[in-house]
């Protein structure tokens, strides 16, 4: 038992007992990680306090990126706040380049000690390999449905989005529109 307990400190692994393999990589997310030689920089804009679905999808994500960083070690990841800046005019900066980057604000109420207030949160991440850089929103907008519903949906299709941003990012032919 001892030595199972060394083991799983030195080597990342998890088992996954879930009839669907719902926290498995896939073969071609796998296929897809392993051979990226550069430096992979995620910076997840998911940091601070939530709600508990927010911190779910940032839990979530940050398993996610554990997960892939198994598979590739130059996998390198950061969570920031981008409420936590010194004056109100840098944030408001900040909030301006994350939205010219194409990130998407959302406003949630939040209940405090001082009674109801808003706050900006960027459910998203800018990730970047070499000099190659995209964003992508890890909240997946469903007209109609319910916040939670979203989350749900998101913590989903969690792999995906990554994965299919990664490529974006590794693929040397872009694909012609016509």
């Amino acid at each position: 038992l001892i030595l199972l307990n060394v083991i799983g400190g030195i080597k990342f692994f998890r088992l996954d007992l879930t009839t669907e393999k719902r926290y498995t990589l896939s073969k071609a997310t796998v296929n897809l990680i392993e051979p990226i030689e550069d430096v992979i920089l995620v910076k997840i804009y998911l940091e601070g306090d939530f709600p508990a679905g927010f911190q779910r999808l940032q839990s979530e994500t940050k398993q996610m990126l554990d997960e892939l960083r198994a598979y590739n070690s130059n996998l390198e990841y950061i969570f920031v706040n981008p409420n936590e800046t010194s004056s109100k005019e840098e944030r408001e900066k900040l909030y301006q380049q994350l939205q010219s980057r194409g990130l998407k604000p959302y406003q949630l109420q939040v209940n405090d000690q001082e009674g109801n207030s808003v706050k900006t949160v960027f459910p998203g991440a800018l990730v970047s390999i070499g000099e190659n850089e995209t964003a992508v929103n890890l909240l997946i907008d469903q007209l109609g449905t319910s916040p939670e519903r979203q989350i749900n949906a998101s913590i989903q299709n969690l792999e995906y989005t990554l994965a299919n941003t990664i490529r974006s990012l590794t693929s040397e032919r872009k694909p012609l529109l016509g």
